[in-house]
């Protein structure tokens, strides 16, 4: 670390925070300056207990909120009170409200404020973008489908996550269709499992006539695989495989696979993203993928819930 690196301060320490913690390690310029965590024992930096103390003693340029979901409000706004940049991971709290203050108090204090989708810094998905921006592209529909893990520890007790699989895992989906075809026009979904939802189907209509589709269960002991795109067009078809694209039909080639490296469980998005935020806030610029221009997905991701029956007045149902 020297003066010149941008500090990060990282707030939890579980398999997010920790993909994080190796993306700051792998970015020229950027610095993890702690970490605060309750029961976390040893590190190669200070570890703080609460994230006031962190605050104070590890003076970050910016935060880091990879804690449980019920957790990123209080600690989103302390650090904007303290007029510290705050980069959450989705889905932002355990409802949209939560995102919603984050975002105001970040405007109030001219703060920055982004949100970890790192799905939209994959160099496919952002090839993807520019096909259709461009015209290139007539995507006529758009599925996104596949098996992974069960969840896990808080992911599927409610009253700390919120919701299931669609807010842990699909609403990366439902962010990259808002991001590539804009908000729906309607929307039809059904959350299967108790509790927690294990299983997502939802199907999107879009402006001129395209459908999108996400079909995500997170039901897998074994044999889990990447989630699967497939993007028809009038003439083309585009297949994405986790981060790499197995086919693009009547299409130019795409950019080479990123390459993986095991440290970053969930792929090279959470390096894509710590590189470009340590260089725009370094720079004075605000977040790459800024918490405001997320929010259509967020409320997206509750109307579901609401449309479902599992969100009520506000508050997470098992039903």
């Amino acid at each position: 670390m020297n003066d010149r690196d941008f500090r990060w301060l990282v707030v939890g320490a579980g398999q997010a925070g920790q993909c994080h913690i190796a993306a700051i390690a792998r970015t020229p310029g950027a610095a993890l300056a702690g970490i605060v965590d309750p029961v976390l024992t040893a590190a190669d930096v200070p570890i703080y207990r609460d994230i006031a103390d962190g605050l104070k003693s590890a003076r970050p340029d910016a935060v880091i909120v990879a804690a449980p979901n019920d957790l990123h409000r209080d600690i989103a706004l302390t650090a904007i009170e303290a007029g510290i940049p705050v980069l959450c991971e989705k889905p932002v709290g355990r409802v949209v409200a939560d995102a919603d203050a984050i975002a105001e108090r970040a405007i109030a204090k001219n703060v920055p404020a982004g949100v970890v989708l790192n799905q939209r810094t994959h160099a496919c998905n952002r090839w993807v973008k520019n096909l259709i921006a461009h015209g290139s592209l007539e995507a006529r529909s758009v599925m996104f489908s596949g098996a992974v893990p069960r969840l896990a520890r808080w992911h599927s007790d409610l009253a700390r996550s919120g919701g299931g699989a669609l807010r842990t895992i699909a609403i990366h989906a439902v962010d990259l269709l808002v991001w590539w075809l804009g908000e729906p026009l309607s929307i039809d979904a059904h959350l299967g499992g108790d509790g927690a939802e294990t299983v997502v189907a939802v199907t999107g209509r879009f402006a001129h006539g395209r459908i999108g589709s996400v079909h995500i269960s997170a039901v897998a002991d074994q044999g889990a695989g990447p989630v699967r795109c497939v993007i028809d067009g009038v003439a083309n078809r585009i297949v994405i495989d986790g981060h790499r694209v197995t086919d693009h039909r009547g299409l130019p080639a795409p950019p080479a696979a990123e390459a993986h490296d095991p440290a970053l469980k969930y792929g090279p998005g959470h390096l894509n993203l710590i590189a470009e935020a340590s260089a725009a806030l370094g720079a004075g610029r605000g977040f790459p993928i800024a918490l405001v221009d997320a929010l259509p997905t967020l409320r997206q991701i509750e109307q579901i819930y609401i449309s479902t029956g599992r969100l009520t007045a506000g508050r997470a149902t098992g039903r």
